[in-house]
């Protein structure tokens, strides 16, 4: 009997779509905790130690390096739709909710960093705002 003709193994796609979620969702959660606690809870604390320049560094490249379960959440999605045995629904549309969130994560998410990392680094070299 052929490798293809084997069905898939059970419970396969199920786990990468319940990573997919995950993944999905600590792509929002991380990195908006992230920024809150920078940038409103030890603002102060990284102006003083760091200086402005580097507090503002600071302040979006720790939130895009946690960022990164959100494309970790869409691969495992894809992965679990094509792993999943056809009659598992609840796999089908967990993973799909984890690929959807990564997308609107990016969307969300990373952009809106990166926008404001290139509005923070532009009034730097401009000499403020």
């Amino acid at each position: 009997m052929e490798k293809e003709d084997q069905p898939p193994q059970p419970g396969t796609g199920n786990l990468l779509a319940k990573a997919s979620l995950v993944g999905g969702i600590l792509g929002f959660l991380l990195p908006c905790g992230a920024v809150l606690v920078l940038g409103l809870v030890l603002n102060n604390v990284l102006m003083a130690t760091l200086g402005m320049e580097a507090s503002n560094i600071v302040n979006y490249v720790v939130p895009l390096c946690l960022w990164g379960t959100a494309p970790l959440g869409i691969l495992l999605g894809i992965l679990s739709l094509r792993k999943r045995s056809p009659d598992d629904v609840t796999s089908k549309s967990t993973a799909i909710i984890g690929i959807s969130l990564g997308i609107a994560s990016f969307l969300c998410v990373f952009l809106p960093i990166l926008l404001f990392f290139w509005f923070s680094s532009s009034c730097i070299r401009m000499g403020g705002c």
